[in-house]
């Protein structure tokens, strides 16, 4: 057994022997109580035992570092930490837990917290907050611990102090300086890169780059995010720095500022010395371009990635040139993927502004970033639209159309949605841009292809750039339109799932319990209806199938399922028994947004198989208020054609959907004012049902009748002989229920009696 005194900082920065307490107290007895044991302790105590007639079978010798500690408690909070440590190694953990307790239970300063935490090290308190046998209280203290070493480390004030010693300073005070900022990780760069934009620190300059040299690795990534800076200056500085360091991640940014033409004498000098410290020789910009754009593209596709955490998540820096102010978060993989895509591609534009691929590149990368952080459902800020505008070599409107086909091209559906809500707003400030959705040929424009999607949102955004363009002749797609709109229409009021499981039982099931969970659900007994029926209805969120469905069977009602534009976001939840499970895994691996269930059994195990389903799926799922949103704008977006009466879109064959939408609160206002504009008799006829429903809203009603009567006075009579009968026995029956109800039928039939005004 072994105890060791650590050397180290004390929060004033002197160094201390904070162990040698611990060791003079009652460290060095336990050890010396140890080494004893085995020379005959045991055999005493056996002779004891024999001697009072005890079974020496049946005694249990205690430790003598336990029994110790039992009769001599620690005192300090180091001790106690030692004292838990030394217990748990003797496999003593009843006693461990009770001293653990007893510590947590402190209530300790943070000054306090700070001593404990740079006494005993990181990796015992490390070890402590991660003991699941401690219990809860215990782990809570020692994140307490880490916590207030961690905010002692990063103390702005401290760092600043410190790097003033690490710039003005020599000897082993500047070593020591340099070692706690080290310490401190990457918040450390700031301080330091402050003291370089400060011109009375120019003549430490060199001294400064050394000691950020000296912080290791984890200074690279905060680095290339102060590279990010329009200052030349700085940004020279930033690259000795790196050259200094010597770390090959850092290669592609440093290849494109030695490639950047314009730049000052001192940059250019920098760079080119930052290069020759990663490789050879400088490539001339043609081989910069290719290798950079590759990396690109490899940092939007995933192919590249940062270093996670055990929670998936990697620091992200961010350098706020207005300000002067280094920012760190922790992200995503994804994001943190796309603002390296972003920086590289911003330093990549830099190195030839004429070229239009490296233009759309930057943009692509500045969009998806955008998206990605602000949520896909976020509009897109016009500060960003504006840098887009700005990298546009001419027209804005034409140079965004071809950075919506790139994004298609390369399936950055991100970035796409940011291109087509550029496109919308462009269209309706010139009131109209017929060119986005004709191009004269037989192949549809990015816009319109961009109707056919598999992506939900992206085909959203792209249907209301379409409709604000204002097409004035048919062109290639039209017909994606009417779809398009019909879709995102056909949309309920409650989250709706789809049930397929040749087993009628077993349908009804899961329905009870997809209902307990406030889910309405279609059932079907064969994959082939349950695939149909999901391309009719946007409003359907997740779909569970039985692996054993037939008609088709699971494996090519998958395939439909995902070949389908409509449903290929779909998420579905295979239901499996025991005995299919590892087949089951297999179509998971091959088919995204799947997951493989047990069949649940209750309510409470089916919400939580929905809640894994939903989350595989991440953003791509849309939730059901987002559904609900699109339906209304979709509606809103027929009304303004039914308006305007446009001979490129067929209205007819809408009724159907929009008469799902009459018992829609949030739809059933322009639902009325599109079947009104339409006048068809199956228009009329939906109107009148509503209107003269006994049991629907009063203000549905009312609308209902104001867009009857409307369509009668434009369009005629639709209604047969015997509709208009039974209304007027409904107004005969209904008479009596107030004046409102009365009024409104009575106009209907006001309208119908004297046939067109």
């Amino acid at each position: 057994m072994r105890f060791r005194a650590e050397r180290v900082m004390q929060p004033g920065g002197k160094r201390g022997n904070m162990g040698r307490a611990v060791w003079g107290r009652w460290c060095l007895p336990l050890l010396v109580g140890n080494l004893l044991l085995p020379l005959g302790s045991g055999s005493v105590l056996a002779q004891r035992a024999e001697r009072d007639g005890l079974e020496v079978e049946n005694l249990q010798v205690e430790h003598p570092v336990v029994t110790s500690l039992r009769q001599s408690k620690p005192q300090e909070p180091d001790e106690w930490m030692y004292a838990i440590e030394t217990l748990l190694t003797l496999g003593e953990q009843q006693l461990a837990i009770e001293f653990a307790n007893t510590l947590a239970s402190m209530d300790l300063e943070e000054k306090a917290l700070v001593d404990l935490g740079l006494a005993v090290g990181s990796a015992r308190l490390l070890r402590l907050a991660t003991n699941d046998t401690l219990g809860e209280e215990p782990q809570k203290f020692a994140r307490r611990v880490l916590a207030a070493v961690r905010n002692f480390r990063r103390d702005p004030q401290r760092l600043e102090k410190l790097a003033l010693r690490a710039a003005q300073s020599a000897g082993r005070e500047r070593v020591e300086a340099i070692t706690d900022l080290r310490l401190a990780g990457g918040a450390a760069v700031q301080p330091l890169v402050r003291l370089l934009l400060d011109p009375g620190q120019a003549g430490s300059a060199a001294r400064i780059r050394d000691a950020l040299a000296g912080l290791g690795p984890s200074v690279v990534a905060p680095l290339l995010a102060v590279l990010q800076t329009e200052d030349e200056q700085l940004q020279a500085q930033v690259l000795l720095t790196l050259a200094r360091l010597g770390d090959l991640s850092t290669l592609y940014d440093v290849l494109c500022h030695a490639a950047m033409p314009s730049t000052g004498a001192v940059h250019r000098g920098a760079a080119r010395r930052a290069t020759a410290a990663l490789i050879e020789r400088v490539p001339d910009t043609g081989s910069v371009k290719r290798k950079v754009y590759t990396v690109i593209h490899h940092y939007l596709t995933g192919r590249r990635r940062p270093a996670a955490d055990l929670e998936g998540k990697a620091p992200l820096w961010n350098w706020d040139d207005d300000r002067r102010v280094l920012e760190q978060s922790d992200q995503p993989l994804r994001l943190v993927a796309a603002a390296r895509a972003d920086q590289l591609a911003r330093q990549l534009y830099r190195v030839d502004p004429q070229d239009r691929r490296l233009a759309r590149l930057a943009a692509l990368a500045r969009l998806n970033r955008a998206k990605l952080f602000a949520g896909l459902d976020q509009p897109l800020t016009a500060a960003v639209a504006d840098e887009v505008r700005r990298l546009a070599p001419a027209d804005p409107l034409d140079f965004t159309e071809q950075v919506l086909a790139l994004a298609l091209q390369r399936g950055e559906v991100p970035a796409a949605i940011g291109a087509a809500e550029i496109l919308a707003e462009e269209a309706n400030k010139a009131q109209g841009a017929p060119h986005l959705t004709d191009h004269s040929g037989p192949v549809p424009t990015p816009l319109v292809q961009a109707l056919a999607d598999p992506d939900r949102r992206l085909r959203f955004a792209a249907l209301q750039a379409v409709m604000a363009a204002g097409p004035q002749t048919l062109f290639a797609g039209a017909s994606r339109v009417p779809e398009a709109l019909k879709f995102f229409i056909r949309c309920a009021g409650s989250p709706r799932a789809l049930v397929a499981d040749p087993r009628p039982e077993r349908c009804q099931q899961l329905s009870v319990l997809l209902e307990e969970n406030g889910w309405q659900s279609d059932r079907f007994l064969t994959g082939r209806r349950m695939a149909l029926a999901a391309t009719q209805r946007a409003d359907y969120a997740v779909a569970l199938v039985a692996f054993t469905i037939e008609q088709p069977d699971c494996r090519e009602t998958l395939a439909r399922l995902r070949q389908d534009p409509r449903t290929a976001d779909l998420p579905v939840g295979l239901i499996v028994e025991p005995r299919h499970r590892l087949a089951a895994e297999r179509l998971v691996d091959r088919f995204p947004l799947t997951e493989a269930f047990v069949a649940p059994r209750d309510g409470s195990t089916l919400q939580m198989q929905l809640d894994r389903l939903i989350a595989k799926a991440g953003d791509r799922f849309v939730p059901h208020q987002r559904r609900t949103e699109h339906a209304t704008a979709a509606v809103e977006l027929l009304a303004q054609l039914s308006r305007e009466r446009s001979p490129l879109f067929e209205l007819a064959g809408f009724e159907p959907v929009l008469e799902l939408s009459l018992h829609n609160a949030d739809l059933v206002a322009a639902a009325t004012g599109v079947l009104g504009n339409i006048g068809s008799p199956a228009a009329q006829h939906a109107l009148f049902n509503l209107a003269s429903g006994a049991t629907q809203p009063l203000a549905s009603r009312q609308l209902a009748s104001q867009a009857f009567v409307a369509s009668v006075r434009r369009h005629g009579i639709g209604l047969s002989i015997a509709q208009i009968q039974q209304l007027s026995r409904q107004y005969d029956q209904q008479a009596g229920d107030g004046a409102k109800i009365e009024e409104l039928l009575w106009s209907m039939l006001d309208v119908l009696q004297s046939g067109k005004r």
